[in-house]
């Protein structure tokens, strides 16, 4: 079976900070790239846009693709892909919606399933478990240099 193709939202404001979620799941703590699954008839652009909107409430304007992950094991189809878009910071401050997946698995309770949008400051990266840690290694790299290395593409275990 074919995986889902996905997109994430890399969104820096100018206070140095990156838009991430932490995550607290099953016991484990660690932080995400705000996005999710492409939706049929979506591009990725698109699909990073709306998946931090729905995941944070925060308005940004995709830039461009600055990394691509290709998984290693099953059909190299563009499906299984993870792109990363480069987004502007427009407005908003990282919450969750009401109306949010994610607030309704919180509330459910099940998992110890968590989810808290937020801005860390991107100095905090290099000491933080951030999912993929590829992304996060390219980040600790790219964003001193203003994402000049870029785009990036790796094939990883997913």
């Amino acid at each position: 079976m074919p995986g889902r193709e996905r997109a994430g939202a890399i969104v820096l404001n100018k206070k140095n900070q990156i838009l991430l979620v932490e995550r607290i799941k099953n016991g484990a703590h660690y932080f995400v790239i705000p996005g999710g699954g492409v939706k049929p008839g979506e591009t990725y652009i698109d699909a990073a846009v709306r998946e931090v909107r729905e995941e944070t409430r925060i308005d940004v304007k995709a830039v461009r693709e600055i990394y691509t992950l290709r998984p290693r094991d099953g059909p190299s189809d563009i499906r299984n892909n993870h792109h990363y878009i480069i987004c502007e910071y427009i407005s908003g401050e990282p919450r969750l919606d009401d109306a949010s997946v994610e607030r309704a698995r919180m509330a459910e309770g099940k998992g110890n399933n968590e989810y808290f949008p937020q801005w860390m400051d991107t100095g905090r990266l290099p000491g933080t478990l951030v999912y993929p840690l590829e992304i996060r290694d390219w980040l600790i790299e790219d964003i001193p240099t203003g994402f000049r290395q870029t785009p990036r593409e790796a094939t990883i275990r997913l």
